[in-house]
């Protein structure tokens, strides 16, 4: 194998700049480019940096670990041939001074300047090219100590240093019981990496991220598994027999027995016949056969080294009922060598990628009077070897499947398996070839990003004119007064646009996307019905839960429709066809119970006798609705047989949340869609993106300069220009966090975002003033500022801070509760785990076992579509150094926005001031920290409370202007302005 090693990765960045800087005159600058960027197998990566193995696994006494410093202290001669330390003294050795008199036994070196930088100061080289200033007589000269300098110096420096890094590099042992894999070293000078289509960078970004991912869980599992129980990512367990019911425990300990037989059988085999393939006799078969899979088994949490108790664990877990986990032993040994010389080793990463599978069915606790836990159990059931490995690192099997043996310990690690991304692999691979030999018409959803071709849609004058008559018909139910009435743009949405074959609805937070949309393609299926055209609909988003919202919300329209055809015969016979009320709903392998008038559609394996495949029943239907997620859709055609690709059947299709939703995911969910078919797609790019695991922002390699499919469908679409429909109207938010949204966020996208909301939380006397302040019912909005700064993941201040106000929210006479009442959010498990510990009205306990069934305190991904009476926001980060290295992540704006939105009357931000004062050079943490600042020194600016408490000064801060001011001075369309201050005034809520 072949292993480039950087000092750092600025050393990696200067070397891809400068390729950068010379591909079009120097050949063999894009294919080395190209390279260096290259990803290699997941236990062999192409690239090293040495400071970030320094940190992880060396103790060096230096203060400044430069490559000098660090090379010197391991014995390196820098003047080994040539004294380059005194060449290169300035600025590069000049870190050390010597004692005149050293203690005795003491080393007379000591740290005099810190020189944190590895790179040569570039006085060296204007020096070497001589550029420097001419030194002036009897003048000062700054650049003495770099005249001397030549080209050669240089030149044999830098190879110098290549030498020092190899020193350096020898010090790491590396890890003996890892062997890497090789793979093939291209030519250079025709070496191409950059992808040609877009389909090619799709499938490069799927591939990048599961690199990404499996890199991460690698060096977790690096990691001691007490470390990583501490950090959320693992259990240590112990299986006992007493704990086991006695059949589980009996077939277990004969499944040893017959393994042992087996093993006894293959080995003589082996033995006779080398160079043959095993074969049994159905007798031995019989004799040694066994399996595991299917059986349950009480595994004991251990917390012996642990620097936790077993309630600190149980709250710290990510681990929930259902997850796939691998179950490994704690120690294991190299079963190649002689007994005698076997020790005792931690496994490495890649041994517990083929560990054993299982499925975490509950966790149980014990717990004594006082109702701290005693003992604890997760139930698991074994997985068996099902599944195999994956060519491209998706999948890995279970190799030596074993019985458990009694009083042995075991971790459980998350399956690193990724079945979801295989399954968008498989898609990705199939369009590379397709589009490789035949561009085009190949996917409706692709073929519009990658044109973008025109397509036309077949949709007549009577299909549009029974289109708007639906919309007649809302019109006439809203006049008698059973109906609420639909905004211009809810309307432009439900009535027009059936011609077109991309649609984007921006829809911010609370505007009832989903509620519209199901009037949207009830009316398209009428004018579908009116013109005589088939209409087969898939609605679809990122989640099970996401993808039933939309779902609930058509069963309820269709009800709805259903009461006013019994209450309103005339109008309804009037305006809508009676066929829109009989269009079969399906849902696709459906994970909870289903509404009424829902047909579910189950996998392939689940089918009752004589039930028809999910592809076949949709198909022998010309008008219908199918609820599917992106995967539920594969699996579909997969049951089916064939393509993948190809099965051109549905007419329709509608993506909700497409601003969570990445581009391998809408191809897969678009894989039933005919050519000309209708693309609804809603969403909102000021949310939360999709989740991935690499940092795209900062990715260097070409394809993704040149194509950036790593972004959501939305985004990908709106560079394109579709027609669009943005919702203004919030039913959810108070007014005055709709009006900090309108002017701070979406004034960007034009939308006029407001809401009739007034209801504010019940005022209440509270003896802590401090608390009093806080819950202030005049104020919407509450900035809570401390000076704490020196917290990172977990911040015990805020935790102590924000515990009164939480438990005042959960009491009289409020009585929010964790599922609808009050929400809080943070960036960290650890805060999290440290609040649901302080505060337990924060949780719901499962009466059964013990653990929190259902927490208030989750992370902001958590809580987006969700929303509570009340929100707190504990920033919890306050260290600045921290701060500008993490503030990509907690400065978002996306995020502030979400939490902010997921509040109906409170919402409550407390952080350390060193938020709000951050300042960054860098341009984007520099827009970023702009939302946070504004919130506080723009909209909430009166201040409540001021004071100390626990040792540090803390001030309350909230909102000052009315609804009504703000709207008169920064409305941004008159019309919504005049609407929304009648609203404010008193008009009737009619949602």
């Amino acid at each position: 194998p072949i292993h480039l090693i950087f000092f750092n990765r600025f050393d990696q960045r200067l070397l891809l700049d400068a390729l950068s800087r010379h591909f079009t005159t120097i050949l063999e600058a894009t294919p080395l480019y190209d390279f260096v960027t290259q990803l290699a197998s997941f236990d062999s990566p192409i690239v090293t940096f040495l400071d970030e193995e320094i940190r992880e696994l060396k103790n060096f006494p230096m203060v400044c670990q430069s490559l000098q410093a660090v090379a010197a202290f391991l014995g390196f001669d820098w003047n080994e041939g040539v004294k380059y330390r005194e060449i290169f003294r300035a600025r590069m050795f000049d870190f050390w001074r010597k004692l005149d008199e050293p203690p005795p036994g003491e080393t007379p070196w000591y740290t005099s300047r810190a020189r944190f930088n590895s790179q040569i100061p570039l006085e060296y080289a204007y020096a070497a090219w001589d550029q420097l200033p001419i030194a002036e007589q009897a003048k000062r000269d700054d650049f003495a100590s770099y005249r001397g300098t030549t080209r050669e110096n240089l030149e044999g420096f830098h190879e110098r240093r290549l030498e020092a890094l190899e020193h350096v590099a020898k010090d790491f042992a590396g890890n003996k019981y890892t062997a890497k894999s090789s793979f093939d070293l291209p030519d250079l000078s025709v070496f191409e990496g950059m992808a040609h289509t877009l389909a090619q960078a799709i499938d490069e970004f799927v591939t990048v991220e599961r690199h990404v991912e499996l890199a991460d869980w690698k060096s977790r599992r690096l990691l001691a598994p007490e470390r990583r129980v501490l950090a959320g990512d693992a259990l240590i367990v112990r299986y006992l027999e007493e704990d086991q019911d006695p059949g589980a425990a009996e077939r277990n300990r004969e499944n040893a027995c017959r393994k042992d037989i087996r093993d006894r059988i293959v080995a003589e085999w082996r033995a006779e016949h080398p160079d043959e393939r095993l074969k049994l006799t159905k007798e031995q078969n019989a004799e040694c056969k066994w399996s595991q899979e299917g059986m349950i088994f009480r595994l004991r949490l251990e917390c012996a080294g642990v620097d936790c108790d077993l309630d600190e664990i149980l709250r710290l877990t990510t681990f929930r009922e259902g997850d796939y986990l691998c179950l490994f032993e704690r120690w294991t040994v190299d079963s190649r060598l002689p007994e005698a010389e076997r020790k005792p080793f931690q496994p490495t990463p890649k041994q517990l990628l083929y560990a054993m599978r299982v499925t975490l069915k509950r966790v149980v606790a014990e717990r004594n009077a006082s109702g701290g836990a005693v003992r604890a159990f997760a139930e698991v059931e074994m997985g068996g070897q099902r599944g195999g490995t994956s060519d491209r690192g998706f999948t890995f099997g279970t190799i030596n499947e074993r019985p458990l043996d009694p009083g042995e310990l075991y971790t459980l690690d998350s399956d690193p398996n990724d079945w979801y991304g295989f399954f968008c692999a498989k898609v990705t691979e199939e369009l590379c070839g397709l589009e490789a030999s035949s561009p085009g018409a190949h996917n409706a959803v692709y073929d519009r990003l990658a044109g973008p071709r025109s397509v036309r849609v077949s949709w007549p004058p009577q299909a549009e004119a029974a289109q708007l008559r639906f919309l007649d018909g809302l019109d006439a139910l809203q006049r008698t007064g059973v109906l609420h009435p639909f905004d211009d743009r809810q309307r432009a949405y439900i009535a027009e646009y059936g011609a077109e074959a991309t649609l984007l609805v921006q829809g911010p937070p609370g505007t009832g996307k989903s509620y519209t949309t199901a009037y949207a393609l009830l009316a398209r299926l009428q004018g579908a019905f009116s013109a005589g055209l088939d209409y087969r609909v898939i609605v679809s988003a990122k989640t099970h839960a996401a993808t039933d919202v939309l779902l609930k919300k058509l069963v309820e329209v269709r009800h709805l429709l259903l009461e006013m055809r019994c209450k309103h015969p005339e109008i309804f016979s009037q305006h809508f066809d009676e066929h829109v009320l009989s269009v079969p709903l399906f849902r696709a392998a459906p994970k909870s119970k289903l509404p009424d008038g829902v047909r579910a559609l189950p996998k392939k394996e689940d089918r009752a006798p004589g039930e028809p495949l999910a592809l076949d029943a949709i198909r022998v239907e010309p008008h219908c609705i199918v609820a599917a997620t992106p995967g539920g859709v594969y699996r579909m055609l997969k049951d089916k047989g064939g393509s993948l690709f190809g099965r051109e059947l549905c007419d329709c299709l509608v993506l909700d949340e497409a601003s969570q939703m990445n581009l391998p995911e809408a191809i897969m969910t678009s894989l039933p869609l005919k050519r000309e078919a209708r693309l609804i797609v809603v969403g909102d790019h000021r949310q939360m993106p999709p989740i991935v695991k690499h940092d795209w922002s900062k990715e260097p390699r070409r394809t993704f300069q040149e194509f950036r499919s790593y972004e959501s469908l939305f985004l990908a679409l709106l560079p394109l220009a579709p027609p669009m429909v943005k919702l203004a109207e919030s039913f959810r938010l108070h007014a005055d966090m709709a009006e900090f949204l309108r002017a701070e966020v979406y004034a960007q996208d034009g939308i006029p975002y407001f809401s009739r909301k007034r209801e504010k939380l019940l005022p209440s006397e509270q003896a802590d003033p401090f608390v009093a302040s806080v819950l202030a019912a005049e104020h919407t909005i509450v900035v809570i500022v401390h000076n704490e700064d020196g917290s990172m993941l977990r911040n015990p201040f805020e935790q102590r801070l924000i515990t009164p106000v939480l438990e005042a929210l959960a009491g009289q006479p409020y009585h929010l509760d964790p599922r609808h009442g009050l929400g809080v959010v943070v960036p960290h498990r650890a805060q999290r785990a440290a609040l649901q510990e302080a505060v337990p009205c924060l949780s719901t306990l499962d009466p059964t076992t013990g653990t929190i069934s259902l927490s208030a305190v989750d992370t902001v991904e958590r809580f987006q579509g969700d929303e509570r009476d009340a929100i707190m926001v504990s920033a919890t980060e306050s260290d600045r150094d921290y701060l500008l290295l993490s503030s990509d992540f907690l400065l978002d704006p996306r995020r502030l926005t979400v939490a902010l939105s997921r509040a109906k009357h409170k919402m409550i931000l407390v952080a350390s001031r060193s938020v709000f004062n951050l300042f960054s050079s860098d341009e984007e943490t520099f827009a970023n920290s702009q939302l946070w600042k504004k919130l506080l020194r723009k909209w909430c600016t009166v201040k409540v409370w001021e004071g100390e408490r626990d040792g540090k000064w803390v001030e309350v801060w909230g909102n000052g202007q009315t609804l009504k001011d703000e709207l008169s001075t920064n409305a941004v369309d008159v019309a919504a302005r005049e609407r929304a201050v009648e609203w404010a005034e008193g008009l009737l809520d009619q949602r």
